[in-house]
């Protein structure tokens, strides 16, 4: 922008004014040749004489001239100002744009233009309009006096005369200030401006510009502060930092780069890459260098490797050498900035730790073989000593006796559980505590859980009840036996510190997806309780809520620690509710997952069981509630009663009303003076009430109980916590033998397991391998006791030679034995089992608590593994467990031909498909439809002689054949599958007659068994 000037008048001749004269002149020069020529000037007196009738005189003419002149004069002038207007015009609105322009220009830059008095201290006469988006101040508030001064830093403040001074001195001038920002923040200012002078050389204004370098300084100060850090980090860090150019080969390195290794410092830092490949080990020179040609070549970013790097006195350092690479933009490698770290204290130390780990091993090896040796020493004792004493109990004994013994058997199995607990508390604490994750029925696994707990209950007269939600998942895949410690202890804790009312164990489902359940179970008590103040505390390892407890109850403090350990481990969390005196609530979640592949292993069908009418007569509230929660469940018609008088009035009742129930299920216990054995003798004598049937349900465990029920013909008896698959079982056993009585089908007959009487029991055959004779003497008179066969094997190879001899419903392997150990005699008799037999039951017994001992027994190929000293209740419920999953040898039947039980498994293919008659007709109505067309194509392919096709069309009959349990068929046809792949066509030709007579013969078997049952 440019100041307006005051200029002094001066004329000056331009060329329009001489234009105007020369034009004039003319005129003039014309008018007086025509007057000279014609007179002209008498013409116009006469004229004017003649028209004014008064005297003109020769002035006239002549003025007329000059007025005529003047006029064009007039009109030349007006003509010319018009086109100077109108250039004007132009010129200004030219002007205007290009003002609009440079403002436009201006506002989007980061440059601020301005002209202020020369003096410095007035105000500005012009200034961008952009000041506002940079500073953000208006353009008018620079125009005040002194402004731009008040918005400077003080720092930059006490400079500004000199800067004047040497303006006026220099003409320019340029320098660097900070201002404050109209928000309060500071910013860096670029200045540049000249001194305008006028024509006299006098100062007339300051033209300058001022430009943000706010960023550009705040960057330097970054770099500033980026190149001391790295000075600092290079002079204080020990690792070696450089700087190679990988053009030139030559590069800087710190001081560590010397000092760290012994050498002298270079000039400057400067070393050269020879230097360096010079002090690398012969043997890994050659491998580092290629290693970094291999980087360069495949255009890596980074580079790192380990070698050895000399120092000054000979010896070599173990270094780390990492760095980044750059590139130029032909790919050739420019520079290379890295550092190298000595790595000698770490191998140092590294190999002092692999020598101090292996003498940890050494150490934990022996103290586990220590604890495995230990547990094993003092099992076995216990196990005779437990053993014995059950047995002697049993026996004909005096009141004193029984005292004694009583007292040693609660000392021993205390003694037990001390050492379990230890023997637990130390695997955890090592670290070496193993979860398994197999599937298992949660329904299943509880009620076998609790039955030793059962006994406990009943003895101090407490309700024991167990109560599973109908939506809780049954096919979980978890480790089963962690799950199983959990709860006794939290159990056995509810059960030793309740004195009466009742312990109620709870499962329901917190989170169920497709693939995963979480559930939370809750063991509650009516018992002593836990004050608020210990409740944070009940976890800790050698912890009680009070310590007189461990005086009075027992214990070693490690029972919650280990829980709370084994629940995390299982990911799940831990946590109780108590109220002193009041009881307590322990509750704990845990995450499974769903094994979809398998059906329930104990399915109930409801169709037998729809508005059925149930009765109740149940005197606790929580065993009701789920009683009638279940049974509806399964469609079933429920009410219930809490004593005796009040049941014999309703079933009376009922059946005046022609509603009378088809089933009791009934308590012993019960309030008034009627108890459950007077209401089942009355229904018994009672001929309106003999036909409703009746399952015992209590707390009792005492066999005589079951013997007086078992006189009044009252079999299906079940103490708590009861199986519930099993009870449904028996109810639908019971009703449907009711119906069948009264001429309905009795596809239900054989559903459901029942608990009977030992004078029904299977006598099964069972090989014990055990090298012990105090073992063998106890687990000899158990299992005789229970009216099984039982043959002695004192080592592995002993227990291999029996199978090989003789067939054997269930074999009990001790794992410890010697000339063969358990382990190897179990894969020895998988190996030589034949595929088309029954499967043999091989239960694992162990004394040794360490280390995945469950695993290894099912990694050998045993079915489960017991824990010495053997529980006689888990052992008989193992055993009457895998017994009904299969057996080597036909299920007590020994008057029917042997050879039959190789035919076709008639029990196994029953016990498979629950039971049912009409199931196995349409099995078996499938088969005979899908088996003629497979044989069909079988002959083609022998015609043929397409081995392949044999192959795989004997696979597909093999699969259908193990479905039956057609045993000698499947043989066959596996047989022929082998020869297929040995291309042996005549020797499979003379089989396949056989296999067609099998499959006939074992469809015939199976008919005459439906027929017969």
């Amino acid at each position: 922008m440019s100041t307006v000037r005051n200029r002094a008048f001066r004329p000056r001749i331009t060329p329009s004014l001489l234009l105007d004269f020369i034009l004039i002149s003319a005129v003039a020069i014309l008018v007086m040749l025509i007057e000279w020529l014609t007179d002209f000037d008498s013409l116009v007196i006469q004229w004017a004489y003649n028209n004014k009738d008064s005297g003109v005189e020769e002035f006239v003419v002549y003025g007329f001239i000059v007025a005529f002149l003047l006029a064009l004069y007039a009109m030349r002038r007006t003509i010319r100002y018009r086109k100077l207007n109108q250039k004007h015009s132009e010129t200004e609105s030219h002007l205007h744009s290009s003002q609009q322009h440079l403002e436009m220009i201006l506002s989007n830059s980061a440059t601020i233009l301005y002209t202020a008095p020369p003096d410095g201290n007035s105000g500005t006469n012009y200034i961008s309009n952009n000041v506002k988006n940079i500073l953000g101040y208006e353009p008018g508030d620079f125009k005040q006096p002194c402004f731009w001064q008040q918005i400077l830093h003080p720092d930059d403040a006490v400079n500004l005369f000199s800067i004047v001074h040497k303006l006026y001195e220099q003409g320019s001038f340029e320098n660097e200030f900070r201002v404050r920002h109209k928000n309060g923040s500071w910013c860096w200012i670029y200045n540049k401006m000249i001194l305008v002078r006028d024509e006299k050389g006098n100062h007339k204004e300051m033209v300058g510009t001022w430009l943000d370098i706010t960023e550009r300084k705040e960057a330097q100060q970054a770099i500033k502060k980026s190149e001391q850090r790295f000075q600092w980090a290079a002079k204080a860090t020990k690792d070696v930092i450089y700087d190679w150019d990988m053009q030139t080969n030559v590069g800087w390195a710190n001081d560590q780069q010397f000092i760290g290794f012994g050498y002298p410092a270079q000039n400057s830092n400067i070393v050269t890459a020879d230097w360096w490949k010079e002090r690398l080990h012969p043997d890994e020179r050659y491998r580092v260098i290629n290693s970094i040609r291999e980087a360069t070549n495949q255009q890596r970013d980074t580079w790192s490797t380990e070698y050895r790097f000399q120092r000054a006195d000979g010896t070599y350092a173990y270094i780390l050498d990492r760095c980044v690479i750059t590139y130029l933009e032909n790919g050739l490698p420019s520079r290379c900035v890295g550092t190298m770290t000595d790595l000698s204290e770490l191998k140092n130390a590294e190999q002092e730790l692999i020598l101090a780990k292996e003498k940890a091993e050494e150490s934990a090896k022996a103290k586990s073989d220590f604890l495995a040796n230990m547990s094993h020493e003092i099992r076995t004792p216990l196990n005779g000593i437990i053993g014995m004493t059950d047995m002697t109990l049993e026996t004909n004994l005096t009141a004193e006796q029984k005292y004694y013994l009583n007292i040693v058997k609660s000392s021993s199995e205390t003694l037990l559980g001390l050492i379990n607990d230890i023997l637990d508390f130390s695997k955890i604490e090592a670290g070496r505590l193993e979860f398994s994750a197999t599937p298992f029925s949660l329904r299943e696994e509880f009620p076998r859980t609790l039955q030793a707990l059962g006994l406990q209950a009943s003895e101090k007269d407490l309700e024991f009840i167990c109560q599973i939600d109908q939506n809780v998942p049954d096919n979980l895949v978890g480790d089963a036996l962690r799950l199983q410690q959990i709860i006794i202890n939290l159990a056995g804790n509810a059960i030793k510190f309740t004195e009466k009312g009742e312990v109620t164990i709870k499962v329901k489902s917190q989170s169920v997806s497709k693939d995963e359940a979480v559930l939370h179970f809750i063991v509650s008590d009516t018992g002593i309780g836990i004050p608020e103040d210990k409740l944070s505390m009940i976890f800790d390892k050698f912890t009680q809520a009070d310590a007189s407890t461990s005086r009075k109850y027992g214990g070693t403090g490690l029972g919650l620690a280990i829980t709370k350990r084994l629940v995390e481990l299982m990911n799940g969390t831990i946590w109780a509710e108590s109220k002193e005196l009041y009881g307590s609530s322990f509750h704990f979640t845990a995450k499974f997952r769903i094994d979809p592949t398998k059906e329930l292993s104990r399915s109930v069908s409801t169709e037998i069981l729809e508005n059925k009418r149930v009765l109740i007569v149940e005197d606790n509230k929580s065993t009701c509630e789920y009683l009638t929660e279940m049974l509806r469940h399964f469609k079933m018609k429920t009410s219930a009663v809490a004593n005796g008088k009040d049941a014999l009035m309703e079933l009376t009742r009922a059946v005046r009303n022609k509603h009378r129930y088809d089933l009791v299920i009934l308590d012993i216990t019960l309030p008034g003076q009627i108890n459950g054995f007077d209401v089942a003798q009355t229904i018994k004598q009672d001929d309106l009430l003999s036909g409703t049937e009746i399952i015992v349900v209590t707390m009792s465990q005492k066999i005589s109980d079951r013997q007086q029920f078992a006189q009044m013909g009252i079999t299906e008896f079940f103490s708590k916590p009861f199986d519930q698959t099993d009870l449904l079982g028996s109810i639908q056993k019971m009703l449907s033998r009711n119906k069948v009585e009264t001429g309905g089908d009795s596809e239900f007959a054989q559903t459901g397991p029942t608990e009977v009487a030992a004078t029904t029991k299977e006598t099964l055959k069972i090989l014990l391998a055990e090298d012990n004779k105090v073992n063998q003497e106890v687990a000899l008179t158990m299992l005789t006791k229970q009216g099984y066969d039982v043959r002695i094997a004192s080592n592995g190879e002993e227990a291999v030679k029996a199978v090989q001899k003789e067939l054997f419903d269930l074999v009990l392997m001790d794992v410890q034995m010697p000339a063969m150990n358990g382990y190897e005699a179990t894969q020895k008799i998988r190996q030589m089992h034949e595929p088309w037999l029954p499967h043999i039951p091989i239960i694992g017994l162990t004394a040794n608590a360490l280390a995945g001992d469950r695993q290894k027994c099912i990694d050998s190929g045993m079915d489960d593994y017991l824990s010495k000293p053997i529980n006689m209740k888990h052992l008989l419920s193992t055993i009457t467990r895998l017994h009904k999953n299969g057996s080597a040898r036909s299920n007590g039947n020994e008057a029917a031909p042997q050879q039959v039980n190789f035919k076709v498994g008639y029990e196994e293919l029953l016990n498979k498909l629950g039971g049912s008659r009409k199931v196995i007709t349409t099995c078996l109505n499938l088969f005979n439809e899908e088996i003629p067309p497979l044989l069909i194509k079988l002959d083609f392919a022998f015609q043929g002689r397409n081995a392949e096709e044999i192959k795989w069309i004997c696979h597909g009959l093999r699969s259908s054949l193990l479905t039956m349990e057609m045993y000698a068929a499947t043989k066959l046809a596996a047989r022929i599958e082998i020869l297929a792949a040995q291309n042996a066509y005549e020797e499979m030709r003379q089989l396949l007659p056989g296999l067609k007579k099998e499959i006939d013969e074992a469809i015939d078997l199976i008919r005459n068994n439906l027929k017969n049952q």
